[in-house]
């Protein structure tokens, strides 16, 4: 069965202050089943609610997955773990914004409510789970997570899982269709594309933060799954 857990303290009168103090927002976890999701109206206070969960020792995402909203760059690629966002439309608020003063101004009748909706959702790491309760497929994604500027193999994460890379093979097809190294190059990817979105960094530097030996290996697998170069893709975002 579903629920919705509300942090009451967060729904107090316009008038009273809602500013938690970590030990407060520990204190409202504490409370919450597991595993569960938090959903945040902002990146600044996400990244409190995720700092909190780290002092408690809760793994993110797998007993507490965290969205957040505005997609704020610096609050959330330093956050740690990395922070998933929905990224809203801002120039275009801006703009009807203005639109709406400009109306109110020249006395002209402002047009009712419009709504704007989100532009996407950026996944990151606070809610990169797999949905399965096979513990050793949860210890391989999440060593696979924590370890893709490494260039780990099957056999260390069958190590890590704790069972023989046959077992841990068949387990993973099991739950989630997919081979290791499937989930391996699915969450490098992942990597990849985050951050030639988010980031300048050289192809040959970014290659060794996500696990490839070099910017040509990275070039081959990423050009195979989506049909361009990693250089093409990061020009079409300009």
């Amino acid at each position: 069965m579903l629920s919705c857990h509300a942090d009451p303290l967060l729904s107090r009168h316009k008038d009273e202050s809602w500013i938690r103090t970590e030990e407060e927002i520990e204190r409202w976890l504490l409370q919450l089943p597991r595993p569960c999701a938090v959903f945040v109206s902002n990146d600044v206070s996400a990244r409190t609610v995720t700092n909190a969960a780290n002092q408690l020792g809760l793994r993110i995402p797998e007993e507490l997955s965290i969205l957040s909203v505005d997609n704020d760059e610096f609050e959330c690629l330093f956050t740690a773990p990395t922070l998933s966002s929905i990224e809203i439309p801002a120039v275009q608020i801006g703009r009807a914004a203005a639109r709406i003063l400009e109306q109110t101004l020249e006395g002209e009748p402002v047009e009712n409510g419009r709504l704007l909706p989100p532009v996407q959702v950026i996944e990151r790491q606070s809610t990169d789970l797999v949905a399965t309760k096979d513990h050793a497929v949860v210890k391989a994604v999440s060593y696979i997570r924590t370890n893709l500027t490494e260039q780990i193999s099957v056999d260390d994460i069958a190590d890590a899982a704790q069972c023989s890379r046959r077992t841990l093979e068949r387990r993973f097809r099991e739950a989630l269709e997919r081979t290791v190294h499937d989930e391996l190059m699915r969450q490098r990817l992942a990597r990849v594309r985050r951050l030639l979105q988010e980031t300048d960094i050289p192809l040959e530097k970014l290659a060794r933060q996500t696990g490839f030996t070099d910017s040509r290996r990275l070039g081959l697998v990423f050009r195979k799954k989506f049909g361009t170069t990693p250089a093409a893709f990061r020009r079409s975002l300009d």
